[in-house]
Order: C-alpha cells, then structure tokens, then sequence
C-alpha cells in the first residue's frame, strides 16, 4: 500500500494484503472489544438507536442515555406511537435533537410501509428518515450481516492514515470501504475500525506502536501519520446576540414557545429569543439557514419593522459586530414580552423583574449569546403606551401618574402608574415567526402561536442546553415573588416613541 497523493485513489490493494489486515484487526477486535450494552445485540431496533445516538456524540455520553431510551421505548412499536414530545424529553441532553425526531418519524415508516420489520438490506435502510450512507452500513452490516461499509470520522482517518491520503474524498473512501470490508465478519469489521479509530488511531496522538495494522499503514512508514488527514481551516462562527424575554406568572409558571418546524432544532420549546444587534435594533437582514419566508415555510425572507409594528418572516437573521447594551436588551425584551401576550390575546401587563446573567452556547455554525429578562404576567390588561429605554433608565413613554423603572445591579426597580390604550385579543396575522395554529374567537379566526406556560424547575418538556440553563436561572431568581414594586416596561415604536393602540408583532425565533 504505497503512498498517494490527496488527488489520487490508491490502487486496488493486493488480495493477500487485505486479506492480512482483516486478520490482524479482527484479531485485535476479539481480544479488546469493549464491551458495551449493545454489543452482541441481534434486535436491529436497539443497533439502530444505538448507531444513531453514536453519531457525533461520545461513547461514554451514550451510555448514560441508552439504557434509558429503551425503558421507555423497549421496541419499535411504542417508539412509533409515542408523542414526539416524550421521545424529545429523554433524548434531552444529548444534543442534535433531529436525530430524535428521525428515529421517531423513522419508527413511523417502518410500521406503515415496512410492516413493522426493519429493513434488513442497505438500500432500503437508506430511505428511512436520518440513515445516512454510515447509519444505513453499520446497521445493515451489524444487524443483518451485509457486507457494506460504515464510514464514520473515526475509520475516515484510519483509511487517510493506512493509504496516507491527505483529503480523502467521500467517494473514495466509499470505494475503499466497500474493497476492505470483511465478506464473513461485516459487522464485526465496522465496528473493529470504529474501536481502532477511537481508541488508537486518534486524531492528534496515534498510538502506532499498539496499532495492530501498523505493518500495513503507509502514513506511519514515511512518518506523516499525524498530517493525515489534513486538518481543514475552520472559519469562526459568527457572533449573534439574542434579547430573551423569560415571562412568568404568579404561579411561578413561564412562557415557552414552539420553534419553528424547520431548521435545526425544530419544533422545540424554548423563551422567545430576538437578535438584536448593536444599535440595539433588531436586525433586519435576511434570514439565512433556508428556512426563509413567512412563518419559516418558504419565500423572501424579509424582515423589519413595517406599519409601525415589528414584522419578521421566516427565522432569525444571522449577525455579529458590537454587543448592545443592556438597556437595549431590556427595551427589546420589554417590546417581544408585551407583544407575544398581546398575540396571546392575554389581558396582562410585562412587569420587569430582573436581568439574569448572559448565557452563551457555541453551535456548530453559531456563536450566541442570550441575554434573558425575567418579566412577571400580570395584571387584566396589556396596554398599547409605549415606554422607552435610555441611558440606565426605562422611561415611562405614555403614562399616568407614573414613572419607569431603573435598570440597576440586575434588577428592574420602580415603576408604575397606568397607560392608555389597549390590544385588540386575538391580533389577527399570518406572519409568525414559530410555530402556529388556528383558533376561532368572537372576532373569527386569528393565528396564534403555539405556547405552553410550564414549571421553571420542571418544564415537563425537553430543552435546547442554553435555555435549560436560563430556566434554572430564572428559577433560582424567584421571579413571581419579586413582582412587588415593578414596573411595566412598555413596547415602543422604532424612533423610540410611544405606541398606543394595537401591537402587532411576529417575534423572529432565533434558528439554531
């Protein structure tokens, strides 16, 4: 197995070559397999769960979380009946919650097209929800013994390593799997690369002198083991800052909102979130990540502020640059808190509460930052007086015999009196920017978003990280005992100036 350059594809290897590496491995396989719960598993429900939660996410994160899921769902059957709500709450934690809701639609397809059996060849694997070409070999191979290879980051490197390729593209190592799989031991071969991969085979400290292929790796013979493959230049992420208004009700109960259907982590609750940039607007670019348009569906993906309220299609647009100030936070807070009640067709007042500490989270594509204001729902009535936030202060805009409150070590202080003005229930709109359904009130039929007012210290339903961490925030700051004494923070107009009457506003979901 000689060297080649990153454009190249090795020659196809000598038989009796390959035939002693798969000897060598599968040698070293028998004697250090580790041992793992679905190891020697025969049920192709409990190897796919357990391929699925594998991707991207570590052997030992698994464990905690596997033993787990197979209480709940024991079989295919009570996976596929299971509301997707459940199947999200145990996955919570583990991350790239689409995987949940593949296996879970995946579920679905087995028992309405598939007859309730797993298809038992790659081909038709690959056309269940999230199998992609590793996910459909290591099942096909593992569960049914077919001889197809599953190429995951792991045995990437091992191949780039043995046939010191710089860049292996995804068809060569297609190509090269399906040469070096073993006919009799598929299974057993796949998961041997992934443990060497893993376990030896590492990215920055190969272990070559324990490596049981070391005799057939070119990398290792010329030296360039820890060059292959080569590392890519990873842009950074770009930064995004994002207003949380977390509303709470004297009960202690907060406001969630379903995400979007689209876009990663679809469908999940979470606290409104607004991008606000540095002048403290709400960005007005266009929506990136393809889930552009109304409501996240399709179309121009504009957003802005239109008609003297706010407006935003599709999901939230991607930014960066300064980070606003914290009164601009609070102002925008104040301006989604009010308006999402008033969509709400809620009779209640925002009362700002507190500013919690930021929490910030690191996606793949994304570095955000969430500033969270606690605000407490109450009151009979949203009123349409705007107030205004400037230099520390959240003045008062239109009100009677009182004043704003003042941002200071945290906390919204002061405030009160009462505003002119007051929203329609059930403001009638289309444009929202998260998930939505039709309800019928004495003025016809109005689109609402889908809301659930839950427990800060037991929501009940499964959390992105970064908002679990600000429910245990919020809950820690005791919200609904501090509503003494605020003061209601109103919605205020793009230059600043109050808003009477009606607000009508689609809150931009943050889409990540």
């Amino acid at each position: 197995m000689s060297r080649r350059s990153a454009a190249e594809a090795p020659s196809t290897p000598d038989p009796n070559r390959v035939r002693d590496l798969r000897a060598a491995l599968l040698n070293h396989y028998d004697r250090t397999a580790r041992d793992l719960p679905w190891r020697g598993e025969s049920d192709p429900y409990r190897i796919w769960v357990s391929e699925v939660m594998l991707q991207q996410t570590r052997v030992d994160t698994v464990l905690r979380y596997y033993e787990a899921w197979l209480k709940r769902f024991p079989d295919l059957d009570s996976l596929a009946e299971a509301e997707v709500d459940d199947v999200l709450m145990v996955w919570e934690g583990l991350g790239y919650y689409r995987r949940a809701r593949n296996l879970h639609a995946g579920a679905q397809v087995v028992r309405e097209t598939f007859d309730g059996d797993v298809p038992s060849d790659y081909a038709r694997l690959r056309e269940l929800p999230g199998l992609g070409e590793y996910a459909a070999g290591a099942v096909a191979s593992i569960a049914f013994g077919e001889a197809v290879p599953a190429v995951d980051g792991n045995v990437r490197r091992v191949f780039a390593r043995l046939f010191d390729v710089a860049e292996p593209s995804a068809r060569w190592l297609r190509e090269t799997g399906a040469v070096l799989v073993d006919p009799v031991r598929p299974g057993d071969w796949n998961q041997a690369l992934m443990d060497l991969g893993s376990t030896i085979c590492s990215p920055r400290a190969p272990r070559c002198d324990a490596c049981p292929v070391e005799e057939w790796c070119a990398a290792r013979t010329v030296g360039t083991q820890h060059e292959r493959p080569a590392r890519k230049v990873r842009k950074a992420a770009p930064t995004a800052f994002f207003a949380t208004p977390v509303v709470v009700r004297a009960d202690g109960r907060a406001l969630l909102v379903r995400r979007p259907d689209s876009g990663l982590l679809a469908g999940m609750w979470s606290f409104p979130t607004v991008e606000v940039d540095g002048d403290g607007r709400v960005s007005d670019s266009d929506v990136g990540g393809g889930t552009g348009g109304s409501g996240g569906t399709g179309g121009s993906g504009e957003s802005g502020r239109a008609g003297g309220s706010w407006r935003a299609s599709g999901g939230p647009p991607r930014g960066g640059g300064a980070r606003p100030s914290e009164e601009q936070l609070v102002r925008v807070s104040a301006e989604a808190a009010g308006a999402l009640l008033a969509l709400l067709g809620e009779q209640e007042v925002a009362l700002p509460v507190r500013v919690l500490p930021p929490v910030r989270h690191k996606f793949s594509h994304l570095d955000a930052t969430y500033f969270p204001v606690v605000f407490a729902a109450a009151g009979e009535r949203w009123v349409g007086a705007a107030g205004r936030v400037g230099d520390g202060r959240v003045e008062g805009g239109h009100v009677e015999d009182g004043e704003g409150g003042r941002v200071e070590d945290g906390h919204v202080e002061g405030g009160g009196g009462e505003a002119s003005g007051q929203v329609a229930q059930g403001v009638p709109t289309t444009d929202v920017g998260l998930r939505t359904s039709e309800a019928t009130t004495e003025s016809g039929p109005v689109t609402r978003p889908d809301v659930r007012w839950v427990d800060l210290s037991d929501p009940g339903v499964a959390l992105p990280v970064a908002q679990q961490k600000i429910a245990r925030s919020a809950a820690d700051s005791d919200p609904a005992g501090a509503v003494d004494g605020a003061g209601p923070v109103r919605a205020s107009a793009a230059d600043g100036s109050p808003r009477g009457g009606a607000i009508q506003m689609t809150i931009p979901m943050e889409n990540c």
